[in-house]
C-alpha cells in the first residue's frame, strides 16, 4: 500500500490499495477512469482557489463528476473482489 503510484485513491480507498494497482496494472478502462478522477480532482481545486465568476458553477460540476466516476471506481473494485471470491 505505502509505494502505489495511485495514492489518491488508496486514500479514498484503502482496503482496496493492492486492488487498485492490479487493476490499472490490466484494464485499460479502469486505468482510464482514474485518470479522469485525477484530472478533475486537479480541476475541482483549481477551480476552488480561482476567483473566476463562473468558479462555484465549475466547482459544483466536478463535484458531481467526481462523485460519477467514484461510482464507477466502486463498481470495478466490487466486480474484481466479487470475481476473486467465486
Amino acid at each position: 500500500m505505502g509505494g502505489s503510484k495511485y495514492r489518491f485513491l488508496c486514500d479514498r480507498f484503502p482496503e482496496h490499495c493492492d486492488l487498485i494497482d492490479q487493476l490499472a496494472s490490466e484494464n485499460r478502462i479502469f486505468k482510464d477512469i482514474i485518470r479522469d478522477y485525477a484530472d478533475s480532482r486537479k480541476a475541482l481545486s483549481n477551480w476552488r482557489a480561482s476567483g473566476h465568476p463562473m468558479a462555484a458553477d465549475r466547482v459544483d460540476e466536478y463535484r458531481i463528476l467526481i462523485k460519477e466516476l467514484e461510482s464507477e471506481i466502486k463498481q470495478f473494485l466490487h466486480d474484481a473482489v466479487k470475481s476473486v471470491s467465486s
